[in-house]
């Protein structure tokens, strides 16, 4: 975490590695909170999802030698800044954390960040009523920016519990398994999906079962993954992608079709996100499939890249779902979707 330039100061925090676990360099959590509920309001769901979160409990070390005398559990830094004032947390900050995508950084380059000359993580303590990542920011100040630190800096970063938060990268880009895992049954994923080779899930087939390259939970081994239903299967899910989704087809530069379906699904045990097995989950599905069109950047085999391009593909939208040829089916999304 910390080494003092041009000295052999360090300051370190770690826990042993839990047996017969992957994953054991990061945590899987996750903010939560009700719109509208107000500021003092409880996360509705616990920050920590699974076991091992929640049982973390890393020793703080000052040049080896233990500051919080062999750890304290991450869950109570965890429920006094996210759980217990949810409606508190900035947005902008939840939302840096789950942007940070190079958080792993320092765990491949360590002497980027062992000085405090990148942060690439969003640093957080167990500061309660909003003020987490105000608190992280200013002991990382006084870390990095004195000419030495101190016993009584190095104790307040192990009393606080300064920890980074990284983007969990493409675990649930869809948001589905979220809304599984508070218990939905019902379940609307609207998503943009890029049809110029031709029709595909964008990674919905990922969260069933056999889904290439993805590992499901064992018991026996702890594995986890991003499977989150055990029927249908991914192979199943593909193919009714291509032919069991209805469609309604644009004649336009940069929308194919728009597609929409809905899938019985069966839930598999997945402890990673808190689900539980056996839950029927209705899983409705409205795809706007485009083509020829990138978000702003060039890309071979694409014509356009201009970020003015959405204007006139918004247009397309519009203009297909106004035609009168598709009114009834537009009036069935309306009808079952979203009232």
């Amino acid at each position: 975490m910390y080494m003092a330039p041009h000295s052999k100061t360090r300051l370190t925090y770690a826990a042993p590695k839990p047996p017969h676990r992957r994953h054991s360099d990061t945590l899987p959590a996750k903010f939560s909170v009700i719109v509208g509920a107000g500021e003092s309001q409880q996360a509705p769901v616990p920050f920590c999802s699974t076991e091992w979160c929640s049982t973390y409990a890393p020793s703080y070390d000052l040049n080896g030698k233990s500051l919080n005398g062999g750890g304290v559990p991450f869950t109570d830094f965890y429920a006094s800044a996210f759980e217990k004032s949810a409606g508190r947390v900035p947005v902008s900050s939840a939302a840096a954390s789950s942007s940070a995508f190079l958080g792993s950084l320092p765990l491949e380059v360590p002497e980027l960040t062992e000085q405090g000359c990148a942060s690439v993580a969003v640093w957080t303590t167990g500061a309660p009523n909003g003020k987490s990542f105000e608190e992280a920011s200013k002991l990382r100040e006084e870390m990095f920016h004195g000419r030495y630190l101190s016993d009584k800096t190095a104790a307040a970063v192990a009393r606080s519990g300064l920890q980074p938060l990284i983007d969990g990268s493409a675990n649930d880009i869809t948001g589905i398994a979220n809304a599984v895992a508070v218990g939905a049954t019902e379940v609307l994923s609207v998503q943009d999906n890029d049809a110029h080779n031709g029709t595909n899930d964008e990674g919905v087939s990922a969260y069933f079962a056999d889904s290439e390259g993805v590992s499901a939970y064992f018991a026996d081994s702890g594995a986890y993954g991003q499977i989150i239903f055990s029927e249908p299967n991914a192979t199943f899910v593909k193919d009714w992608f291509k032919h069991g989704m209805h469609r309604i087809w644009a004649n336009s530069t940069f929308l194919r079709s728009i597609a929409s379906g809905t899938l019985r699904c069966v839930t598999a045990k997945n402890p990673f996100f808190g689900i539980e097995a056996g839950r029927v989950v209705h899983l409705h599905m409205l795809a706007v499939e485009t083509q020829n069109i990138t978000i702003g950047f060039p890309e071979q085999g694409y014509s356009y890249n201009s970020f003015y391009d959405y204007a006139t593909l918004v247009d397309d939208i519009a203009r297909t779902m106004s035609a009168a040829k598709n009114k009834k089916t537009v009036q069935g999304w309306l009808r079952d979707f979203f009232l």
